[in-house]
């Protein structure tokens, strides 16, 4: 979120918050430190700049009746969506839906934004190119891709037994790129579907850029984690797929809105259940050949970003 103003009056607080909610622009009142003065803050990332002018035209003539007219009608628009929200926790129990939206927030419904539509196809071309991690040799295209975007080249780990073979080499970028691979097509479709829902409601509270350094991260950690463990301890060099950033956006979607139950989002008990099922049943080795480690790294990771961007981001809202 991002701090528009502070306001003194809790009327003409409420009255600009209103106005804004108008213009569809989401945003949250808070007391300050100092008596009736009061914080406005805006959800929308992407909308920041024009939250700004509105705040600045609403200082210059707060008695406007376009703003005193805004209050009515905010009151009517957190009516309807009093009853969507009625009608998405019955959705959620019933299993139709995985997330409740909270009034003041749209941003589960909507288009793929940009880095979200991009892992997913890029993932999903690469997945084809490759035929699945296992390129025919008739495919030399799918082949050359394949051998360039493994954790670690297949001559360097049979010359060397060394899954950081590559790595060494300065081929940084294999910390990286296994995650648009993937081994079959369910693995593709699992990943894609709930890296589609999951990553574009982060994408879309923490903006694009944070998103894409965030998935970088997440990538590089669960990556790593899966490649250099010790096979005894479930470590292999040989696998690929988004599951380390399904599961790392998962948990910071999952624990942020825990610490941040402003953002306006809830994730369901059954997903959480779900996901943390799904996890510890690979581990279980009862059901194939699954990267383990990327998953719980991917996790782990997600769980340290969303702890410490909560704690940076709104130090206040503890007090």
């Amino acid at each position: 979120m991002r701090l528009l103003a502070t306001i003194e009056g809790k009327e003409k607080a409420e009255s600009i918050a209103a106005y804004l909610l108008v213009k569809s622009i989401s945003t949250h009142v808070e007391a300050s430190e100092k008596e009736d003065v009061w914080e406005i803050w805006t959800r929308d990332e992407d909308r920041v700049d024009e939250a700004k002018l509105e705040m600045a035209q609403f200082l210059d003539a707060p008695n406007s009746p376009k703003y005193v007219d805004a209050v009515a009608e905010a009151q009517k628009i957190l009516k309807d969506q009093k009853l969507k929200q009625q009608a998405a926790a019955k959705n959620i129990r019933s299993g139709k839906s995985i997330f409740q939206n909270i009034p003041g927030s749209n941003i589960v419904s909507g288009g793929i934004p940009p880095i979200t539509m991009t892992l997913l196809v890029v993932a999903t071309i690469v997945s084809f190119t490759t035929d699945f991690m296992n390129p025919q040799p008739r495919n030399q295209f799918g082949t050359m891709m394949y051998n360039e975007l493994t954790f670690v080249r297949a001559s360097d780990y049979a010359a060397t037994k060394d899954p950081r073979a590559s790595l060494n080499k300065g081929e940084l970028w294999r910390a990286v790129t296994p995650i648009f691979l993937h081994g079959f097509t369910f693995h593709l479709l699992f990943n894609v579907l709930a890296l589609a829902q999951l990553g574009r409601i982060v994408e879309r509270i923490e903006g694009s850029a944070r998103f894409a350094w965030m998935v970088l991260v997440m990538a590089v950690l669960s990556n790593l984690f899966q490649g250099l463990m010790p096979v005894n301890l479930m470590g292999y060099h040989r696998f690929g797929g988004l599951s380390g950033v399904v599961y790392g956006v998962f948990a910071y979607l999952w624990i942020k809105s825990i610490l941040r139950p402003d953002m306006g989002i809830i994730l369901s008990n059954t997903s959480v259940a779900i996901m943390l099922g799904w996890l510890l049943l690979g581990f279980t080795g009862s059901v194939g050949g699954i990267a383990n480690l990327a998953h719980l790294g991917g996790l782990l990771t997600g769980v340290v970003l969303a702890v410490i961007l909560a704690n940076v981001e709104a130090p206040k809202w503890r007090r």
